[in-house]
């Protein structure tokens, strides 16, 4: 007799290897545990498979005799402890963050505007270190009581083109030793400082023969 799987079609390796954790229990029809009986004879494979699962069935059942029955109150614990940690983890997810405590709750579903608001900040810190740098150390002098302004030894007014980046700009400051005292102002004018004022027109020269940074250089 030729066992069937579903009555309609004869069993196969493939079946017997699904039906093997029923096949344990006996839980399968006498000509599915016949032919299954018939198969291992013949497929080492699915005796290792056998095997394996009876293994498994094997730790199974020494778990559930380790852990026991569950009780009534452990029950309630295991359901209180669900609960609380449902309450933190929603507690955690609807507390603001940085941006919604400080700009409010509008900025929730605008990214766009979180992002324009951290370009801005770090555009405006780079500006203001880049310009702290350039500028001089002390104008000023002390006499007294009263403050009088250091005039510098020579300086320029030069007129940068807009186009004109950060990188370009420090390179012509030191090309021709100069720092910013003043600036920036209508038109990218600066007012700039020469360390030595006997190079103020080679310093006019050559900022002057950069005509797609300087659009105009002259004495102050």
């Amino acid at each position: 007799m030729t066992a069937h799987r579903d009555g309609k079609r004869p069993l196969i390796l493939a079946d017997a290897q699904e039906l093997l954790p029923w096949y344990l229990k006996g839980k399968i029809a006498r000509s599915q545990n016949d032919a299954i009986d018939s198969m291992l004879k013949g497929s080492a494979d699915l005796r290792e498979q056998l095997r394996t699962a009876q293994s498994r069935q094997a730790a199974m059942i020494e778990s559930n005799d380790n852990v026991g029955n569950p009780t009534a109150v452990n029950l309630i614990k295991l359901l209180q402890r669900i609960e609380i940690t449902k309450q933190q983890h929603y507690a955690v997810a609807s507390e603001p963050d940085f941006f919604n405590r400080m700009l409010g709750t509008w900025t929730v579903s605008r990214p766009l505007l979180k992002f324009a608001f951290v370009t801005t900040c770090a555009l405006m810190i780079a500006l203001g270190v880049f310009f702290y740098r350039l500028s001089p150390s002390s104008t000023k002098s002390t006499v007294g009581n009263e403050v009088l302004v250091v005039a510098p030894a020579a300086s320029l007014i030069v007129s940068f083109s807009a186009d004109a980046t950060a990188a370009q700009l420090s390179q012509m400051l030191a090309e021709v030793d100069a720092k910013v005292i003043d600036g920036p102002m209508p038109g990218q004018t600066f007012i700039l400082d020469l360390n030595d004022a006997a190079t103020l027109d080679a310093a006019i020269a050559k900022l002057r023969s950069h005509p797609e940074l300087v659009i105009s250089a002259q004495r102050r």
